[in-house]
């Protein structure tokens, strides 16, 4: 176990023995956890605290996508929020639970651990955890560097944003794609908390537990949130006589927070995170019955041929300290303080052949950051705006390990670190011209230093000297300026419309899986983005029907994308630069409540894509114009529909569904047919009882209701290094799955 995490487990430990039942009457975390004032975001606080059929209208919903908080539908910007009543009947916890619940969001399934995630906004996307995300994490404001290990549960989730188009004139690293963030629980003097355990089939169990209340009254309060999650297993080995692809997560966060002045708060943050889930297993689809068979006719999806499956053993977490202190009624200063490291080994199984290496590659990531940003707020009569400092020191190391074959068991060893050192200074602000029209004006400065140190070789023999033996040492550096300009109208107190053009910038780099010192020494060219966004959003029927549209248009420059280089021996994934791309689409959200006790919602989203100019992308002449960005569906849409039920008993009962589609997904830059994803379409159903004094919550679930399987992730490799040639092999959405949770709020 880390020293981050076991200080984690430690501080949760001291605060609840701090926390004293005595210091304020015991109240429920639904009326009172969060400090309304101060950090509440949305008009619902909590599931529990199911909203009263009589309201007759949406709630409100409170964002901090402009740095402060403002009403989602008076900001000018495609977002989508989720409150914490949404993220509890959705049964999100995680990044992956987003998938498809808002407009032209893909989450391909990371092949390299458990708890890693790429994401794709608006065909901006990763096909490797190793480079840079093209979408900005966010959790409480802190900027998470890299894809690896953000997969977290996070029991204290208060709302999450997703914020879609380049953002970087208001916050953190410039996000080229989009940014999603996720805010916690704030501790609160009111003490309060919950205890839940969920269990279900394939051996879930996933305990939970919170807590928060005051050290000293209106001084210093805490609050502490530990998850862990369980379950056995979807996939047969028969090798093995065994299940593999279980999940094994454990993630704890503690708070403290101080208020000495009405002007001056200071809150601290320690989180760790550990997963020890086994490695990622695919299922072979010309290896079947145990015998090869290259036609691939018959196949079990959820049976592997793999003989060795070692446990993850990754653990991170860091610690945070943000400073808020109010110079006057007018302006803010928050300094925001982050140190963050992730460190463990990932293990990819992609045969799904029954030998020890075939296929196989083992990465071990050491990562480790430090974060500073500055910012003031103000707010006038006429103008508000946010202004800031950021910087990013980063040390990035990857040691890659690949026997490529049974025969010959020639593996290759790489190791490499990048350093990176961002500076940026950004500003945005909005000026009320009448009480109808504002005008946007923001802007951006990026200076960006990468350092290059790689070593590496292979045992065969066949490989050119310049690769066997490698030693590459190089740096580079990036300069960008990033404008930002829009307009904003209300038409009606419920009706606005916007209209904005942005630029976007994602730093070049080392691609760091390159088995060629000339290769990886030559540095690929950063990325930059101008969108064209026209929306609006509405209210209307009396706040019972909301819609939100959003129209826009990316032209792209020099894409950074993942290729497969066929001049290498054996051929390697390596990120390159498209010349060229271009996307579009039209996103639509709406909610409604049209009687009393039924909220309804659904969202639809339509996105082209296609490569411009795209010379050489495979091989010498072989070029990628054309063809479509991969993990970017032309459609996704989902619809929920919740409904209280109108039962004369004490407590109140509510049933939910969702239903999520997204069209054809291809998962390469080459469309190969032969491994994209179909069509998917998924159904979700829960029932939750709620007790007349709020304290209990009993909820049933059961995700993938149909039962449907889809491939999600495939390889379809030709090439003699392998010992079958060619072998294909798959990764399977999970099968049905059914829980139930009991949960005790205090």
């Amino acid at each position: 176990m880390s020293n981050v995490l076991k200080n984690s487990l430690f501080g949760a430990s001291v605060l609840a023995v701090i926390i004293s039942p005595t210091q304020v009457q015991a109240q429920s975390i639904s009326e009172n956890s969060v400090d309304q004032s101060a950090s509440s975001r949305s008009a619902s606080s909590d599931a529990a605290s199911t909203k009263d059929p009589a309201s007759q209208k949406l709630e409100d919903i409170v964002v901090t996508a402009e740095r402060t908080g403002t009403k989602l539908q008076k900001t000018p910007v495609a977002e989508t929020a989720l409150t914490s009543s949404q993220i509890e009947r959705l049964g999100i916890e995680n990044i992956r639970d987003l998938e498809a619940r808002a407009p032209n969001v893909y989450l391909p399934p990371e092949t390299s651990g458990a708890t890693s995630q790429t994401y794709s906004l608006r065909g901006f996307g990763n096909t490797d955890i190793i480079g840079d995300p093209t979408v900005g994490v966010y959790v409480d404001d802190v900027y998470i560097p890299r894809s690896v290990g953000v997969l977290e549960n996070l029991p204290d989730l208060e709302e999450v944003e997703i914020l879609r188009g380049p953002q970087g004139t208001l916050y953190g690293r410039n996000s080229i794609g989009g940014a999603i963030k996720f805010n916690t629980y704030e501790p609160s003097d009111y003490l309060g908390g919950y205890v839940s355990t969920t269990v279900g089939n394939y051996g879930k169990f996933e305990p939970k537990f919170y807590l928060t209340g005051a050290l000293v009254p209106d001084v210093v309060s805490a609050s502490i949130a530990v998850d862990h999650d369980q379950h056995g297993g979807y996939v047969y080995d028969p090798v093995t006589n065994g299940k593999v692809n279980n999940l094994d997560t454990t993630n704890v966060r503690a708070k403290l927070k101080i208020t000495p002045s009405d002007k001056l708060e200071v809150l601290f943050t320690v989180d760790g995170s550990s997963d020890r889930s086994t490695s990622t297993n695919f299922i072979s689809k010309n290896y079947v019955n145990g015998q090869f068979n290259p036609a691939g006719l018959i196949f079990n999806p959820y049976t592997t041929y793999e003989a060795y499956t070692p446990p993850e053993d990754l653990e991170g977490g860091g610690v945070s300290a943000r400073v808020k202190y109010k110079i006057d009624p007018h302006l803010t200063f928050t300094s925001i303080t982050s140190d963050r490291s992730m460190k463990g080994p990932l293990y990819s199984l992609a045969s799904g052949l029954p030998t020890v290496d075939e296929g196989w590659t083992k990465l071990v990531i050491d990562d480790r950051d430090l974060t500073q940003e500055f910012q003031l707020t103000g707010n006038y009569d006429r103008f508000k705006f946010n202004a800031g400092l950021f910087y990013l020191h980063e040390d990035f190391a990857v040691d890659l390990d690949s026997p490529y074959t049974a025969s010959t068991k020639t593996p290759t060893s790489y190791q490499g670190e990048e350093g990176t050192d961002s500076y940026a200074i950004y500003g945005q602000g909005t000026y009320s011209i009448t009480n109808q029209l504002s005008f946007i004006l923001g802007a951006r400065f990026t200076y960006e230093r990468r350092f290059l140190d790689e070593n590496g070789y292979s045992t065969d023999a066949s490989f050119d000297p310049v690769s066997q033996f490698l030693h590459a040492n190089s740096a580079v550096s990036y300069n960008n300026f990033s404008p930002k300009v829009g307009l904003q109208y209300q038409w009606t107190p419920d009706l606005m419309t916007y209209v904005s053009y942005s630029k976007g910038f994602l730093a070049g780099g080392y691609s760091l899986r390159s088995t060629s010192a000339i290769l990886v020494e030559t540095p690929y060219k950063p990325e930059t983005v101008s969108t064209y966004e026209l929306g609006f959003k509405g209210d209307f029927l009396q706040h019972r029907l909301r819609t939100n549209v959003a129209l826009f248009y990316n032209d792209i420059k020099d894409m950074q994308v993942v290729a497969l280089n066929t001049n290498l021996n054996p051929p390697i994934a390596m990120t390159t630069n498209a010349a060229t791309g271009h996307s579009d689409g039209v996103e639509v959200e709406i909610s409604a409540e049209p009687i009393n006790g039924l909220t309804l919602g659904a969202n639809a989203s339509y996105l082209s894509t296609d490569y411009s100019s795209f010379p050489n992308a495979f091989a010498i002449g072989q070029g990628a114009a054309g063809k479509e960005f991969p993990f970017a569906p032309k459609w996704t849409a989902s619809a929920s529909a919740s409904y209280q039920l109108p039962l004369r008993i004490p407590g109140k009962v509510r049933v939910s569904a969702d239903a999520t589609y997204q069209s054809q997904v291809f998962l390469d830059i080459a469309n190969t047919e032969a491994i994209a994803s179909p069509p998917e379409f998924f159904v979700n159903a829960s029932i939750q009882y709620v007790s007349q004094d709020k304290h209990w919550v009993i909820t049933g679930a059961v995700r993938n209701a149909l039962n449907r399987t889809y491939q999600v992730f495939g390889y379809n490799v030709a090439s003699s290094t392998y010992a079958y040639n060619p072998w294909y092999s798959a990764d399977f959405t999970p099968p049905r799955t059914f829980e139930a949770t009991v949960r005790y709020n205090f």
